[in-house]
């Protein structure tokens, strides 16, 4: 008896080890035990026109700057942002995009791919080919795509005009599933590549995976680990889209969108406390500047920007334009002066 009741008692001293041990793990994850202190950089001023952003990527041939936004797609020119964004035709009425990515080619083309879905339907790609005659940016819907991996699109990366990588912050189909995922640090998050004709998984076993994109020699593919607090670094193979994994940079802030500037750096907004955002909606806003030597594993992640809230609330992407950067959220859009030492 008392051997049984002493195997007892260790079974249940081991239950809650474990559970304060996965507690104590889903809160690190979450940024709850995060330290945060302002850092302000001048003067930011918001971008008029448009409200709902979700994702911004920048063009810096055309010195464009997209917007994805809870009413459709927008855009503004990066040398006069005061001028405000403008909503672009060519997108079917009804569509709610949720993220963007950019491929210009060879010939000088761009191509703006877009991740939503039609009001409450399924989730569908569009590529636009996108014309700018004078300062008058035109989209022409291309191809729409859809399918099954398309389970629950957080950001997407273009490969070339008909080819793109997704992240899947969620695998899971239910509404339990994707808590579970959520609260239990479950990695099920993926990346999914269309080649061109197919859907296929090359990423699998992620943390609540963001923001996604390209270096411009098209060998490396960045994906952000929201509850991980890291960069996932990948080396890609060019002919058939498949992604190795190469190095991972941990972050003191939980990533949401990234994306590549002119130089190779990664530009990162990033949630400090990530469980403000999940229980309210609103959180702080930190932007970090990530620079590679030579292609090697991260050498340096410098904080740019943070901010409480009050300035912009819980931001989901950013995009350098050389002497100023773009913050983007659901609150607003702004415009901010790029600090160098």
């Amino acid at each position: 008896m008392h051997r049984v009741r002493r195997a007892l008692y260790l079974l249940a001293a081991s239950v809650i080890v474990v559970s304060i041990a996965a507690v104590v793990r889903t809160l690190t994850g979450w940024g709850s035990f995060s330290s945060f202190s302002a850092k302000s950089i001048g003067v930011c001023t918001a971008v008029a026109g448009v409200a709902g952003a979700r994702d911004l990527k920048v063009d810096a041939v055309d010195g464009l700057a997209f917007l994805a936004a809870r009413d459709g797609l927008y855009a503004f020119k990066t040398v006069t942002p005061e001028k405000g964004a403008t909503r672009l035709a060519g997108a079917p009425p009804g569509f709610r995009p949720r993220a963007l990515g950019l491929f210009r080619g060879g010939d000088g083309k761009l191509t703006l791919t877009a991740v939503g879905r039609m009001d409450r339907g399924a989730f569908v790609v569009r590529i636009f080919d996108v014309a700018d005659a004078k300062g008058d940016v035109r989209l022409s819907e291309r191809a729409e795509i859809t399918g099954g991996l398309l389970s629950d699109p957080a950001y997407i990366a273009a490969a070339s005009p008909d080819q793109f990588y997704l992240t899947n912050e969620h695998t899971s189909r239910t509404r339990l599933g994707r808590d579970l995922e959520d609260w239990l640090l479950l990695p099920r998050a993926n990346v999914v590549y269309f080649d061109g004709n197919f859907f296929r998984k090359v990423a699998q076993n992620l943390s609540f995976a963001r923001g996604i994109d390209i270096s411009a020699d098209g060998g490396s593919v960045y994906v952000a680990s929201a509850s991980g607090r890291a960069i996932v670094v990948f080396t890609r193979n060019p002919f058939n889209g498949a992604l190795e994994e190469e190095t991972t940079l941990p972050l003191p802030s939980g990533p949401d969108g990234l994306a590549l500037d002119s130089q190779g750096h990664v530009w990162v907004a990033a949630h400090p406390k990530l469980i403000d955002l999940t229980a309210r909606g609103s959180a702080p806003t930190q932007v970090f500047e990530i620079t590679f030597a030579k292609g090697t594993p991260p050498a340096h992640a410098a904080l740019i920007y943070s901010n409480a809230g009050g300035e912009i609330s819980a931001a989901s992407a950013v995009g350098s334009a050389g002497a100023r950067f773009f913050i983007a959220a659901r609150s607003g859009v702004l415009d901010c002066p790029t600090p160098r030492d």
